[in-house]
């Protein structure tokens, strides 16, 4: 790069082959590379490469048909693949490695999530796109790919959700392979053209959309250009659209080339009016490996949205791709189909499609009806993209647009030319232009020289100032003698003032489809067009009457398109058995196929004992005239097989069989599956109740491990007694002494302290008793009960007695849901820092949301999903914690110092509880309820909130944490209470109400209700941070707050990365409150559940269950 800005880029930037510039050259050198510098004749840019690149250092690029290999090549393929000769030693492809797919060419690693960036431009219904912002992000462990155009007006965002193919090509790039089938990117390696066609044939609407893909660069990002002109149906600004699931099939017609047809429909959210519209596709890469087989893209679950305040265009989907469940129609329909068209699957059967530029019209011939293609006019029905100040002109297939007189550019865009009445030339120069398309400058007259705008007397040798040099000769500046000279251009050679054009043998100028050949008599060499080209050699295009059948196949029946690697193109060649010209093919008399080969790689070659001949006959699992042998399948239903199997495609036999289903082996057939006794306990857990399934990273497989506190083989497993005297478990406030009775040693309770051992209370209060207490807590009258109890002080934890110091968490964030991302927030959001995407799980519906202060965890309730997540503050390590018995989870709290976590399920009707370190749970309260949402625990009180927005009669209700003492706290003036929130500071119960479209807020004794704000939209979410009420609406896509005391609301911008409603809010704590709870040390004595019972003490609860799902725990208390 220069100082000014100017830059010369090597091929391979921007890729991985960045890495290996120091192992690449282009002047057969490892890491040297070779460049004139100082604006060298007939080069651009100031820059001309080495005259000749070596293909031994070079970017390594290679296509099927080159003549080198694998060995005489350095580097040629990317770090991530390998390369594979072709068999004839006729040059070679890359395949990507073990865990790597794509077309290896560029390879991503397997199940990572990939990235696409890149600008949309162009005019969709008269309003111009201004290089709106592409985003997309793509799981690919399961096709789902979530697509953003961002930057897009409103006056266009809403129709714009019609264009699904903008999100749909991101999803058959990733699709999830069933059956072998290769994606996108397995067959492009994510670098293409794409154009697509669509039409609403009810409103006359028409889009051309014109794709770039440049595939992966070096920080593996996907690189995307898109462009749009046309119109499509309007769709009401704040509407959202519909679109059912699809299929759609993609059919290669020709090498490099893939066409798909498709009609769709969508309809307004809640109206019943289909609105079609077709599709039709054409991609074009470069192709090496074996052609792919036609295929079907299959997209659910899509998502379309336009997000008017972010001016945000969002598509989502989860694709899948198999082959075909029946032979490609195409293999036979391909002749059907007429010149400038393309035979595509349609479904189980084919369709003969106008290639781009063409349309379909219907004539009636002695064949009865068949579809021919004509060139569409596109000046003419306004679909060109021409500038205003330009002429369209129809072509075959095409148009062009060409700058009117006057106007310079590219047709698409044109400005104004600059005439000589624009410029000020010297008195000694003249104002020229050479041709319509550049614009005039100033030129000194023979005898001066200067740049047109300033001139003075030349030397008479010097071409500046007297022009004769060869009209391809340039006057350059000559160091020596410090004049400028004539220098011809490249291509040509001479003295400057003669120039001649050098011969094709040195200048390789000829084109592509020609070759430099010898001509003995003139002793000349001159270019000259291949077979099946016509031009003078150096421009060659093909003649119109040829046609290759690799774009129309033309071949006979028994004949096959294939490639001539001498010739360089397509042609038709008859079967083994058959003779004639690949057009026309006849079976060649007496000749059985012992002589020649003529039967189905599926065939045999057998003799007859009837006839005395020999012919062709399918192999087993084959049927067939033996010519053409198909696959027989097995199965096909999951009722032919063993009920412990499934009818699955085996893309080895290609046909479908029966497959014994993980855990079980055998042949799938009828009683043909078994139990396999070695399959892994993640397959099929065997392990005990008290034992996990775990991986073993030194055997490599999983395998049955007892869980802590528990011995055995991990399939069998024993509680582990261990005495106090070899592991003190003894409380701090009791000693390890000799059991003559049970001869053994056991926990007892020290003087002036009650219990098993294990947990001792004070016979006396910490009133009469001051020293009972932590030297870090203070003696307070407990809030329920009146009696005075032991506090840690503000930054400690625990029951009073023991008090540690509190672990501080980087809080001060807020952490909302939107959609299926969690994003966090500042408290006061600002330009320079709006906050980020947190984290994003696939297919999650996070409703509600707390957090562990204790421990710096973060979690939700995942309704879609039916999950209990955990995650860190810092949105690291999200495991699953409760994943069994829900049916829709909804708000969820934890007791942060009981070590317990509450949940609501509006789908059961229940509240449950569980415990955080062990698997133990319970359901605390199954009657009484109808659609319990919002949930909040006060765990030095004891006490459980919770909203029930039962529509008749919805209700706030409070109940002890064990459960007793339930009661209804507020019950009138009620629409539909969403979250709740306790406000620690001022011993508040705060909650949304999106049926009064109010926030409200009430003493924890049910005194003082008050009214903090209203109207609000829809409120859901709610949190308290400090002196703030935030809350989150599924109307308006802001996080809202207010002052504690009410006041204007403000709403606040959130950070890109979430789609769809706002569910929970969360404030993440520093410190947590400063409350005690009987629960905080040593699980409050208890075996199982520690509930705090609402009156300073608590229970010790048995659990209905363990979160593994075994039932039926054993329970003996000893602590009533």
């Amino acid at each position: 790069m220069s100082g000014d800005g100017r830059l010369y880029t090597l091929r391979g930037s921007g890729t991985e082959q960045a890495r290996n510039f120091d192992r690449m050259s282009n002047a057969r050198k490892a890491g040297i590379w070779l460049f004139h510098i100082g604006n060298p004749s007939g080069s651009e840019g100031n820059i001309m490469p080495a005259d000749l690149e070596s293909s031994h250092g070079g970017d390594g690029s290679s296509d099927a048909q080159s003549s080198s290999t694998c060995a005489d090549t350095l580097l040629p393929c990317p770090p991530h693949s390998t390369c594979v000769d072709h068999p004839d030693r006729k040059g070679f492809c890359c395949v990507c490695k073990p865990n790597y797919f794509g077309n290896g060419r560029n390879c991503v690693e397997k199940n990572s999530p990939q990235r696409m960036n890149g600008k949309v431009s162009g005019i969709i219904n008269d309003i111009p796109l201004q290089e709106a912002d592409l985003h997309a992000y793509i799981v690919t462990e399961d096709g789902r790919t979530y697509t953003a155009v961002s930057r897009v007006p409103s006056a266009v965002g809403s129709d714009l959700q019609v264009l699904t193919p903008l999100g749909g090509v991101v999803g058959w790039l990733f699709a999830v392979s069933r059956s072998g089938a290769p994606n996108g990117f397995t067959i492009t390696g994510g670098a293409f053209n794409r154009t697509v066609e669509v039409d609403f044939p009810h409103s006359g609407h028409h889009v051309y959309i014109e794709e770039s893909f440049l595939g992966p660069d070096v920080f593996n990002y996907m690189r995307v250009q898109v462009n749009l002109r046309g119109s499509v149906p309007s769709i009401p600004l704040g509407a959202k659209i519909e679109i059912q699931d699809y299929e759609e099939e993609y059919t290669r017609v020709s090498p490099g080339l893939i066409r798909s047809h498709a009609s769709r429909s969508y309809r307004l959210e809640g109206n019943v009016l289909e609105v079609p519209f077709t599709l039709d596709q054409t991609i074009t890469y470069s192709e090496c490996e074996v052609p792919m087989s036609s295929t079907r893209l299959k997209v659910a679950r899509n998502f379309i949205v336009y997000d008017a305040q972010e001016q945000i265009v969002r598509y989502a989907m989860t694709n899948k791709i198999s082959p075909l469940s029946v032979e490609d129609p195409c293999k036979e329909g391909r002749h059907e189909c007429g010149p400038h068209s393309s035979c595509v699957v349609e479904g189980d059967s084919f369709r003969c499609t106008c290639d781009q530029g063409y349309q379909h019209i219907y004539e009636e011939g002695a064949d009865g009806d068949k579809a021919i293609c004509i060139d569409v006019n596109e000046c003419a029905l306004g679909r060109d993209n021409c500038a205003v100040h330009a002429d369209c002109i129809n072509l075959p297939g095409s148009f062009a647009c060409r700058c009117k007189p006057g106007y310079i550019g590219n047709g698409i865009t044109c400005e104004r030319q600059k005439t000589c009445a624009d410029i000020n030339c010297d008195p000694h120069a003249d104002c020229v232009a050479w041709n319509h398309q550049e614009e005039p400058h100033c030129q000194c007259r023979p005898g001066y020289v200067g740049n047109g705008h300033t001139c003075s007397p030349g030397k008479e040798d010097d071409c500046g100032a007297v022009k004769y040099c060869d009209i391809r000769a340039d006057c350059v500046y000559d160091e020596e003698t410090q004049t400028r000279k004539c220098q011809c251009r490249q291509g040509f050679r001479g003295n400057g003032i003669v120039c001649v054009e050098d011969s094709c043998d040195v200048a390789d100028n000829c084109s592509p489809h020609g070759s430099c050949l010898y001509d003995a008599e003139g002793e000349a060499y001159y270019c000259a067009c291949l077979p099946g080209y016509s031009g003078d050699g150096y421009y060659c295009l093909p003649e119109s009457s040829f046609s290759s059948c690799d774009v129309i196949n033309n071949c006979h029946p028994l004949a096959q398109c294939v490639y001539d690697s001498q010739s360089q193109r397509y042609h038709c060649r008859c079967n083994a058995g058959y003779e004639g010209d690949g057009q026309t093919c006849t079976k060649i008399e007496d000749v059985s196929c012992d002589q020649v080969n003529s039967c189905s790689l599926h065939a045999l070659c057998v003799r007859d004992e009837f006839s005395g001949k020999y012919v062709c006959r399918c192999s087993e699992g084959y049927e067939g005239d033996g010519f053409t042998c198909n696959p027989i399948d097995e199965c096909n239903t999951a009722d032919n097989c063993d009920a412990n199997a499934q009818c699955l495609y085996d893309s080895g036999s290609q046909r479908y069989r029966c497959q014994c289903l993980p855990g079980f082996k055998g042949t799938g057939g009828k009683g043909g599956c078994a139990l396999d006794a070695d399959v892994s306990c993640n397959i099929r857990n065997t392990c005990h109740e008290s034992a996990t399934c775990v991986y073993d990273a030194v055997d490599l497989k999983y395998r049955c491990q007892c869980n802590p506190g528990y011995n055995g083989d991990g399939h069998r497993c024993e509680k582990s007694v261990v005495p106090c005297n070899v592991i003190n478990s003894c409380h701090i406030r009791a000693e390890c002494l000799y059991d003559p009775t049970s001869r053994g040693y056991r926990c007892s309770c020290l003087a002036g302290y009650e219990g098993d051992g294990y947990d001792c209370r004070a016979l006396r209060s910490c009133r009469e008793d001051r020293y009972l207490c932590d030297r870090n807590a203070e003696c307070v009258p407990h809030d329920a009960s009146g009696e005075y109890v032991c506090h840690c002080r503000q930054g400690f934890i625990g029951d009073g007695i023991t008090c540690n110091v509190a672990p501080q968490h980087s809080g001060g964030h807020l952490v909302f849901a939107h959609g299926m991302s969690l994003l966090r927030v500042p408290t006061t959001p600002s330009k320079s820092n709006p906050g980020q995407l947190l984290l994003m799980e696939p297919n999650q519906t996070p409703v509600g949301l707390t957090t562990d202060c204790q421990q710096g965890h973060l979690y939700w309730a995942d309704a879609s999903l039916k999950v209990i997540r955990r995650a860190n503050y810092n949105g690291s390590e999200v495991s699953m914690i409760i994943s069994h018995d829900m049916l829709s989870p909804e708000g969820v709290a934890v007791d942060w110092l009981g070590r317990t976590i509450y949940w609501t399920d509006s789908g059961k009707d229940t509240i449950e509880v569980a415990s955080l370190s062990k698997n133990y749970r319970k359901v605390l309260i199954s009657d009484g309820l109808d659609n319990p949402r919002g949930i909040a625990v006060h765990p030095g009180l004891g006490k459980l909130y919770w909203t029930d927005w039962n529509r008749s009669a919805p209700k706030i209700e409070v109940a002890n944490m064990d459960g007793t003492g339930r009661k209804e706290l507020v019950n009138d003036n009620l629409g539909l209470p969403n979250m709740v929130v306790i406000d620690f500071t001022r011993n508040n119960l705060c909650w949304t109400d999106s049926g009064l479209k109010r926030i409200e807020c009430i003493g924890l004794n049910g005194q003082g209700r008050r009214l903090v704000y209203m109207p609000a939209a829809y409120p859901f979410g709610i949190a308290v941070h400090e002196d703030y009420i935030y809350w989150t609406d599924w109307e308006i896509k802001f996080l809202h707050r207010v002052h504690i005391n009410g006041g204007d609301a403000e709403p606040l911008e959130v950070p890109a990365g979430g789609s769809g409603r706002m569910y929970g809010v969360v404030s993440l704590l520093s410190y947590c409150p400063a409350v005690g709870s009987p629960c905080a040390v040593d699980n409050g004595g208890c075996r199982y559940l520690c509930l705090p019972d609402g009156r300073g003490g608590r229970s010790c609860v048995c659990p209905d269950s363990s979160e593994d799902g075994s039932a039926g725990i054993e329970c003996n208390e000893i602590i009533s």
